[in-house]
């Protein structure tokens, strides 16, 4: 699904044009001197964040143990919300 979403991944010069395109990169607000990053973006393809989003809570859940979940784990006891960036 992502091949077929992204298509030819050459035409990206860099990662941070690939990542703006696939829309999982941060909101970014600034006020004076403070810069303060929000929840994800939703100005890229809504597919390639679905499937990317799958990607993960099955990473988070899959097999026993597994590295995603116990990292996962460790946000929440910290007290960082489920769905938090």
């Amino acid at each position: 699904m992502l091949y077929i979403e992204i298509g030819d991944i050459d035409r990206f010069d860099s990662v941070e044009k690939l990542v703006a395109c696939a829309g999982p990169d941060p909101q970014v607000e600034q006020s004076g001197d403070q810069v303060s990053e929000k929840g994800i973006s939703k100005r890229g393809n809504r597919y390639i964040r679905s499937v990317l989003y799958g990607c993960a809570t099955a990473a988070i859940r899959g097999g026993k143990g597994p590295p995603a979940g116990r990292f996962f784990d460790r946000l929440k006891a910290k007290g960082k919300h489920r769905k938090a960036p």
